[in-house]
């Protein structure tokens, strides 16, 4: 019971990708179909039957069509596939494009071993060093090409070098060859031992594949698909595989598809076949086969990325002077898969087109057989098929399912007219796990048809113990083998009654089978007629497969004007090729009309249109043509001797084979008047040849013609338009021709007057229709007309004289040698004249005046007033001329003008004018583009100099100067101007930049003169600088009371600059920045911190801020502050009189900013004095430690002293303001009492430092100024 498949099932069953081929040793059609559930087929189809860059190459190319394969070999020996199957080019066995200094081809070789050694070609690389030569190259000696039993050949021949100086010759050749599964190139190796001992030798051929765009192209053998290096050996099991397939894509996806040939007819099996990777497999360490040299390298186990065949036939044996070929391969193309989809269920799937169902037919999309014509008629054995057997190979793909046991295919219920060798065929290998690949083969005999069949054969895909997986319908197309029998027409010609004739006629076969000729070939038609025709044996038994025969006919006629119609039948036939099946019996007839006709005698002469022309011929000459007389009728015939020419009194025309009259012509065949014309009267002649004959039509007319050509010359004057200038040597041409068919003798040439010289005065002869000339020569000293009369003398065809005049004058032209225009500025134009002056007794016309020379564009010529050229000049006539110069660069330009004349040159040659002038122009430049002048106070300036140079080579002047500035404000003064500048020379401009803010500054100068500038486009000089302001600030000297509040004046001093100047620059400058440290002694002086009561940092609208800190005060501000006011000083601060150790105290100043530090300040330090007379002295009862300077301030080599009530141990150390230890001055047991510190010199510089006490787990801290 047939199953019934839900869709949920069938998306839930494996999917199984089914490909057919098939492979024989005869022919082979290759069938690739993908079945799916749901279901795509994919279907390939062939017929197997039996059967550069830097180089030269030879090349067999397109051939096989439609594979339309290349087959290319290299003059090194390398050789290549390539076809355009699909269209375009695409390669089988990889073509290398030439690139990196290779050759093209490279990749596929040939090896030959003779007694372990190894004979590589010469561009292969050596597999040690990896450099080419190898060791032991072959010497290819020439390729060429040849023909072989009607198939065309590329050929290498090459020999290698034994150690023992034998040479051993090879032979490699490619030749097409045609199998029904498609088209291939045989690869063949000859090898011809002319060494003196025998020999072992042996081939190895390596295949670089390339399946059109894929170079790692899958490999499928015989045995199944592997996806991974493969190897077989001839012996051992499996054994060899009769063919290899290579896939431009996948199993799933194949595309172009090439096969290899390995076992068939004509082929020679190797003994090993390796595919594998062409390159180096790093991954796992193996050598790729490009650089295997025998059997060294082994398949391992891994996938390729760079697919490869590698052939080996093994060593045999070969005796002195043996030639035997050694290895024989085939690689071509069958045809690439379609894939076409259907629908369908497990019961059967309906597939339009293909190998597995559809419509097709004549081998299209199904696997088909080949006929083949028999070539023997006796050979009972024939077969029409070749071969005679199919042999599908299906690989299949199980794409997603779980694993697949006992796989098979079976073909069922097998039509009639096919058997087939074994209903299943079992997968190899048996268990397909997912996404793996098998192989399996049916093997189908087809009977003989008489016409073309498709049959449907069911197949099935069985797995897991016989469960159904799949049914579809296998196509195969069986062709069939009619026949045609064509008889070709014959005519029999007019026959005499009575008499009889026999022709043949030609019997053709168009059909694969000999047939029999029945014997009874017969004539029909009416009784009268059929009984003048008959059938001539002995008539042939059989007639050959697409070959032909012939059968005579005789015809008997009986009277003129009885003509006989009838057909002439032929049968052939055949019996059934099948026992007990007849439907290949054929029987063919094909029918050819006979017509005979009765006729006396008869012939035929001419038409009265006919004319025989002898054209011209010279008196006293003889011409013979041939004319034709025919026999029409059907009897033999005689043509009478009393032939005659009618209207030929001079009797110029007569027959030269007179002796053949009277003439017998026999049935069939012409007979031949060979007529005579000698002339003996100029003119034309025109006669009637008239024949007779007791045949019909009795006579006969012929108009015959000629021309009596009389000896006869014309003489063609020569043509002296020009002058000849005095001393010139005369050169005239007389043109002699002869318009006749006589040969003309002419006998003497001369001239009636001296130095008149005809060149053949002896004479010459002038063949008939020909011409040739009389060169007369002659040297004529003083100007004059010259005359003569050339005489030519002729006995046969008369005399004649032509008159020479010859006019001989002086044609002189006069002109200055050289013109020198003089200096020219670049860019403009500069004219000149000179005068072109006749000075000869002739006109002379000028026609052209030419430029030339290096320089010559630059020129040009004018010519003034209207004039024009050409131009005659008369003896005496001047020409002005007017040249221009517009000079493209500078210095010397030079050109030659030179003067053409019309006709003869002049008498003395004019000399080349010599054209000169000079392109001047002067060109400034700055070497240096840009002045720096560095930082330059306000109020008083800088000086500088600009470099000026002319480049050029002609003086220049600067006349003035234009100025911009582009950044700050600055006044400038440029002084020295105008100034002239020599060429070559240099000169500078004083400059006085003066700044009137404070800030960087920049001015571009660009300088006008009547100059080019070197660089066009960069004409400027940028001037840089910064305005600052120098000075001198400092604090007065302040003298104080204890107690009472001191002001301390902080003055400035910028002259020429007074301060209020100074306010104004910072206020414009927008730099109102001021940051002032005043460095004290805090125990005799404390700043308050009001703000500034005067100067020009008083009174501003954000007020200037004063930060006591300690020993230092800090006057600050800046732009946000405002404008500064007006003052004579910068500031002036309070601060109190304090009583302390000492009675003044330095006012240490230290500059952190002013004017944004466009400022060069120098800085004096102030000092304050403090009275303490109206004070009394107070004295301190000291119960701490303390720590002080022994005076303030310090010198570097001052004293600290330190008090104790009691002994302790003290630390005593020194800082910087910033926190760095400088110093530990004491470290250790110190008694009661002042301990004095002295300082380390090499330590301490002036500045403001802190010194710190520790004992007892108390700390004091002083502050220390130090000033050197």
């Amino acid at each position: 019971m047939k199953k019934e498949w839900r869709e949920e099932e069938m998306i839930d069953q494996m999917m199984i990708t089914l490909r057919t081929f098939q492979p024989t040793l005869k022919k082979m059609t290759d069938i690739s179909v993908r079945l799916r559930y749901r279901l795509g087929l994919a279907i390939f189809l062939s017929m197997l039957g039996t059967s550069l860059y830097g180089q030269s190459s030879l090349s067999i190319s397109d051939v096989l069509p439609p594979y339309d394969l290349t087959a290319t070999l290299l003059s090194n020996g390398h050789f290549s596939v390539t076809t355009k199957y699909t269209g375009e080019d695409k390669t089988l066995i990889y073509q290398e494009d030439g690139s990196g200094g290779r050759p093209v081809n490279y990749t596929s070789h040939i090896h030959f071993k003779v007694d372990d050694i190894i004979f590589q070609l010469p561009y292969e690389l050596d597999p040690t060093t990896r450099q080419s030569p190898p060791a032991n190259p072959l010497n290819v000696t020439r390729t060429f090409r040849d023909t072989v039993a009607g198939t065309a050949r590329v050929n290498a021949s090459m020999f290698g070098l034994m150690p023992d100086g034998d040479t051993i010759q090879f032979l490699l050749w490619m030749e097409p060859v045609k199998r029904p599964s498609g088209g291939f190139i045989r690869i063949s190796a000859e090898v011809h031992n002319t060494s003196k001992r025998a020999r072992q030798i042996g081939v190895l051929m390596l295949i670089d594949t390339k399946i059109g765009d894929n170079d790692r192209a899958p490999i499928i053998s015989a045995f199944g698909y592997e996806t991974t290096e493969t190897e077989f050996e001839l012996g051992t099991p499996p054994g060899m595989p009769p063919f290899w397939l290579g896939l431009e894509g996948t199993p799933l996806q194949p595309g172009l598809t090439a096969r290899g040939n390995l076992t068939a007819d004509g082929l020679i099996t190797p003994d090993y076949f390796l595919f594998g990777n062409w390159k180096d497999n790093t991954a796992v360490n193996a050598v790729g086969l490009a650089l295997t040299q025998w059997n060294e390298r082994r398949a391992v186990l891994t996938g390729y990325t760079d697919s490869s065949i590698l052939l080996l036939w093994e060593e045999e044996g070969m005796a002195p002077g043996e030639r035997r070929v050694r290895a024989s391969t085939e690689i071509g193309l069958v045809d690439s898969l379609s894939v076409t989809f259907g629908s369908g269920g497990w019961g059967g799937v309906g597939l339009g087109g293909g190998g597995l169902g559809g419509g097709g037919g004549a081998g299209k999309g199904c696997l088909a057989f080949d006929t083949v014509a028999q070539r023997d008629c006796a050979d009972l054995d024939f077969h029409p098929y070749i071969p005679d057997s199919l042999q599908a190979l299906f690989l299949l793909t199980n794409d997603t399912a779980p694993q697949l046991d006992g796989a098979a295919i079976r073909a069922e219920s097998l039509p009639t007219g096919l058997k087939v060798s074994s209903n299943s065929g079992g997968v190899i290998p048996s268990t397909l796990g997912a996404g793996t690949t098998g192989v399996a083969t049916l093997t189908f005999f087809a009977l003989p048809r008489l016409f073309d069949t498709v049959y449907r054969v069911p197949v099935v895909v069985e797995a897991n113990g016989g469960q159904t997986i799949l049914h579809d319908t296998l196509c195969i197309f069986v062709p069939g083998l009619p026949a045609t029998l064509t008889l070709t027409n014959n005519k029999f010609l007019p026959l005499c009654p009575g008499l009889s004739d026999t022709i043949p006629f030609s019997v053709a076969l168009r059909g694969a089978t000999c047939l029999d000729l029945l014997p009874s070939a017969e004539i029909v038609g009416a009784p009268a007629d059929v009984a003048q025709f008959s059938i001539v044996p002995p008539t042939p038994a059989k007639i050959p497969a697409n070959g032909s025969t012939s059968i005579s006919v005789s015809y008997t006629a009986t009277a003129t004007g009885v003509n006989h119609q009838a057909k002439l039948v032929v049968h052939a036939t055949r019996r059934g090729l099948n026992r007990s099946d007849r439907d290949t019996t054929v029987i063919v007839s094909d029918t050819v009309d006979l017509l005979g006709e009765g006729r006396d005698a008869e012939f035929f002469l001419a038409d009265s249109d006919d004319t025989l022309n002898f054209g011209n011929i010279c008196l006293g000459d003889t011409a013979l043509r041939e004319w034709t007389i025919t026999n029409v009728g059907g009897c033999d015939l005689v043509i009478e001797n009393n032939y005659q020419f009618e209207n030929d009194p001079s009797a110029q025309f007569s027959v030269a084979n007179d002796l053949d009259f009277p003439m017998t012509i026999e049935r069939k065949l012409d007979g031949t008047a060979l007529v005579r014309f000698a002339p003996s009267v100029a003119g034309s002649a025109e006669a009637r040849f008239i024949v007779r004959s007791p045949a019909l039509p009795f006579l006969d007319t012929l108009i015959v013609k000629g021309f009596g050509d009389a000896p006869h010359y014309d003489v063609t004057p020569p043509n002296l338009s020009d002058t000849l200038c005095p001393g010139e040597k005369l050169r005239l041409t007389v043109r002699v021709k002869n318009p006749t068919a006589c040969p003309v003798e002419i006998d003497t040439i001369f001239a009636d007057a001296l130095p008149f010289a005809p060149d053949a005065g002896s004479g010459f002869i002038l063949p008939p229709n020909s011409s040739r000339t009389v060169v007369v020569t002659g040297t004529f000293a003083s100007p004059g007309i010259y005359q003569t009369q050339l005489h030519l003398q002729s006995a046969t065809a008369g005399d004649t004289a032509i008159d020479l005049q010859v006019v001989v004058a002086s044609r002189n032209l006069n002109a200055p040698v050289t013109l020198d225009i003089g200096d020219v500025r670049v860019g403009t134009s500069g004219t000149s004249s000179l005068t072109i002056t006749a000075t000869g007794s002739a006109a002379v016309e000028i026609t052209r005046l030419r430029l030339s020379g290096a320089d010559a564009s630059e020129y040009g010529v004018i010519l003034p007033n209207g004039e024009t050229l050409p131009h005659w000049l008369q003896s005496g006539e001047a020409l002005q001329v007017n040249v221009t110069l517009s000079p493209a660069d500078i210095e010397l330009r030079r050109a030659n003008l030179i003067v053409e004349t019309s006709n003869a040159t002049t008498c003395e040659p004019l000399d080349p004018i010599a054209l000169t002038g000079r392109g001047v122009l002067p060109i400034l430049d700055a070497p240096s583009r840009r002045y720096d002048l560095g930082r330059i106070c306000a109020g008083r300036g800088s000086d500088t100099t600009i470099l000026l140079r002319n480049f050029g080579n002609a003086p220049l002047t600067v006349s003035t100067y234009s100025a911009e500035t582009i950044a700050g404000d600055v006044s400038l003064i440029v002084e020295g101007l105008p100034l002239t500048i020599l060429p070559d020379s240099s000169a500078r401009v004083q400059l006085h930049a003066e700044p009137k803010e404070l800030g960087p500054f920049g001015i571009e100068v660009s300088f006008v003169s009547d100059a080019e500038y070197f660089t066009p486009g960069d004409t400027l000089v940028r001037i840089e600088g910064g305005g600052i302001l120098c000075g001198t600030i400092w604090a007065d000297t302040v003298k104080g009371v204890m107690g009472d509040v001191v002001e301390i004046p902080i003055r400035i001093d910028a002259s020429p600059l007074t301060v209020d100047d100074v306010r104004l620059l910072m206020n414009r400058s927008n730099r109102r920045g001021v940051a002032l440290s005043i460095e004290h002694d805090p125990t005799i002086l404390r700043f308050r911190s009001d703000p500034p009561v005067e100067g020009i940092l008083s009174g501003l609208p954000t007020p200037a801020s004063v930060t006591p800190g300690g020993s230092a005060v800090l006057l600050q501000s800046d732009n946000a502050n405002g404008d500064l006011s007006s003052g004579d000083l910068l500031a002036t601060l309070q601060a109190d009189i304090l009583l302390g150790q000492t009675d003044r105290t330095p006012l240490l100043l230290k500059l952190l900013d002013f004017a944004d530090g466009w400022q060069n300040i120098t800085l004096h330090n102030g000092l304050v004095l403090a009275e303490y007379c109206a004070i009394d002295r107070r004295y301190i009862q000291l119960s701490k430690p303390f720590i002080r300077p022994l005076r303030t301030p310090l010198t570097s080599d001052g004293t600290l002293q330190f008090w104790l009530p009691e002994s302790g141990y003290t630390t005593v150390r020194l800082y910087d303001l910033t926190g760095r230890q400088i110093a530990t001055l004491y470290d250790g047991e110190a008694p009661s009492g002042v301990t004095l510190l002295p300082l380390p010199p090499a330590l301490i510089s002036t500045g403001l430092y802190v010194a710190t006490m520790a004992v007892g787990g108390e700390q004091s801290t002083v502050q220390v100024l130090i000033a050197e």
